[in-house]
Formats: structure tokens, C-alpha cells, sequence
């Protein structure tokens, strides 16, 4: 079975983009649980997965993650099921069942998989899925900042937004850049993807090297996708058709300040995705650190984050809590 995955650095996108991939007859693009995002950050910290009571916690953390409440799969699974999927200590065969599962619950052949904050874990993504290929989604920073500054979850306003958009993508760029050159990545712009949908997907498919599909269009009339924009806002637009304008919301949304500040502090990697400052180079050129500095500590009492208690963020606060000593110095 082929997977891909999707290198998201744009949030509310990238979900729109996989279930455009789960729509594909032989697709399967299923909801994010996040479990190769923990697995692969925290991988380290199980100590020897060879040793029976390390690999015992790997699949109880596994299970629930795989059956989280987060999103909802077409597969559940039993404990007995995990546990029969791969010997102590071989991740990439435990990992790699898991998505078969859910691919052959869906009916479909080949897996694409979102996942955040690719460029931590990405040598441990290719080292469980060696055939890979990833597609890279950007979007406008000013938009991404709002988007940012408008979701509870996020501490912050644009002046964070943008600060994270910065550290996605110079994060995330060496490693695209190597992947492209092997002829494993291909770039989308979140824009296009929604104002030229068909000719997007089409170019998507052909690097993947599989047919484009007009279902691909219709993945709002998924049963299960419907169920799945009811479970977080930021999915809502799952339930619905392309909104193919559904960008440069910061020109009625945001202030002169708050896009000069974005561009001043994006500025140098917006070229290099072809996004245009719309500020006058003098403002740009006039702007400090401190500009910014003073916008975020307003933002950051306006704009506190409201706690979460997602299972895929509590098993990873009890990895970080739980390092072990790598059997090479252990006595």
C-alpha cells in the first residue's frame, strides 16, 4: 500500500485539502488523530520498545490514540488488535498497520495523512514509510495570522500568528527543498488550491501518480466527513462546497498596523511563496522589533488560550515527563 503524507504548516487548509483526498476513489485520507505527530516526537522516550513493559505503554498509547474522540475513523480497534500488529520494538510495521486498517475499512488502496510540525519528525516519518511522498501547503501569512488570532485554542494575536507561520516555514523548507530535489515533494498554495480547485488536484494527482477524480470536488457529501465537521469550528467548512474565495480576508479584517507587521515580520520568505506586501516599502523599511514586540504584548492579554484537553496533547505531556535512559548507558 502507497502513503503520502501532507506537510501542513496552514491548519484549517490542510483538513480541506485531505478530505479533497479522501473524496478520490482510491484515497484514503483519514480525520487527524495526531498519532504520528505524538509517536514520532516522543518516539525516544518510551525507552527500549524490544522490552516488554515499554512496548505494553507504546500500544496502550497507541490505542488511545487510534480510538480518540478527536476525530472520528471508519475503524475502531481492540487492544488484542494492536497487539497482534507487529513484534516489540518494530515501529515502522505497527505504524504503517494502523493506516492499512483504516485504508481497507474505507475501501481504498492508498493512504494520505495530515500531519503538523512535519519538519521535528520527518526523519522518523521516512524511516516508517520509506516510499513516501509529501505535499507542502502555504498560505498567505496574513490570513493564517486572523485565522490564528481567531481560534480560542491559540494564545495570541496576529503578531503569534505570524511568528508561527515564520518558524513552519523556514523549519520546513531545508527539508522540502530535499525532497523536492529527490522528487518527493510537490508545493500547493492553500489560494489556488481553492480559486483553481480541479487544476490543483489534477497537478496533486499526477504527482502522486494516480487519476484525478471529479468526486474529489464533492468531498462535503461524505457521510463521515459531515460527522467530522461537527466535532471542531475550525472544520466546519468540511460540511460545505470549495469556498473559492475564501482568502485575503486580513484586507477588511485587519488594521494598516497589524499587515504591516505580519509583512514586516514575513516578509523575506512571503517572496519566496509569490506573496506581495501590500504595505509602502518605507513603512516596512521603518518598522524595528520593538513594533512587533509592543503588538504581541497587547495581543497577549486580549487573546489568552483556552486550556485543551485533547488525548493526543495528554499523552504527549506524559511522554515529556517520562524520558528514559537509552539502553547503551543503561546499568
Amino acid at each position: 500500500m502507497d502513503f503520502h503524507f501532507l506537510i501542513a504548516t496552514e491548519r484549517s487548509g490542510s483538513n480541506l485539502i485531505t478530505k479533497m483526498m479522501d473524496a478520490h476513489p482510491n484515497i484514503c485520507g483519514p480525520a487527524p488523530l495526531h498519532i504520528l505527530r505524538v509517536i514520532g516526537m516522543e518516539i525516544h522516550k518510551y525507552g527500549d520498545l524490544r522490552q516488554e513493559k515499554a512496548w505494553e505503554k507504546f500500544v496502550s498509547d497507541m490505542l488511545a490514540l487510534a480510538n480518540s474522540e478527536f476525530a472520528k475513523w471508519n475503524k475502531n480497534f481492540t487492544r488484542a488488535e494492536l497487539e497482534g500488529m507487529a513484534e516489540p520494538g518494530d515501529v515502522p510495521t505497527f505504524c504503517r498497520k494502523i493506516y492499512e486498517a483504516e485504508a481497507a475499512a474505507s475501501g481504498k488502496s492508498i493512504l494520505f495523512v495530515k500531519e503538523l510540525w512535519t519538519h521535528r519528525y520527518l526523519s522518523f516519518l521516512q524511516w516508517c514509510f520509506p516510499e513516501a511522498k509529501y505535499i507542502y501547503l502555504v498560505r498567505d501569512p496574513r490570513d493564517m495570522a486572523l485565522s490564528w488570532r481567531n481560534n480560542e485554542v491559540h494564545m495570541g494575536g496576529v503578531v503569534a500568528g505570524a511568528r508561527q507561520w515564520m518558524q513552519d516555514q523556514s523549519q520546513t523548507l531545508p527539508n522540502f527543498s530535499a525532497l523536492e530535489g529527490a522528487g518527493k515533494g510537490h508545493l500547493v498554495r492553500y489560494e489556488d488550491l481553492v480559486s483553481k480547485s480541479e487544476l490543483e488536484l489534477t497537478k496533486i494527482c499526477k504527482f502522486l501518480g494516480v487519476d484525478y477524480s471529479a468526486l474529489m470536488l464533492e468531498f462535503h457529501k461524505k457521510k463521515l466527513t459531515k460527522e467530522n465537521a461537527k466535532k471542531n469550528p475550525l472544520w466546519k467548512n468540511l460540511a460545505t462546497e470549495v469556498i473559492s474565495d475564501n482568502f485575503h480576508k486580513y484586507r477588511t479584517e485587519l488594521n494598516d498596523r497589524e499587515i504591516a507587521i505580519i509583512e514586516y515580520s514575513c516578509w523575506r520568505v512571503m517572496q519566496f511563496f509569490g506573496y506581495k506586501a501590500e504595505s509602502k516599502m518605507p513603512l516596512l523599511k521603518s518598522l524595528r522589533p520593538k513594533d512587533a514586540n509592543e503588538l504581541h504584548k497587547e495581543e497577549v492579554s486580549k487573546y489568552p488560550a483556552k486550556p485543551q484537553q485533547r488525548i493526543h496533547d495528554q499523552i504527549q505531556k506524559q511522554r515529556r515527563a517520562a524520558m528514559k535512559i537509552h539502553r547503551a548507558f543503561a546499568s
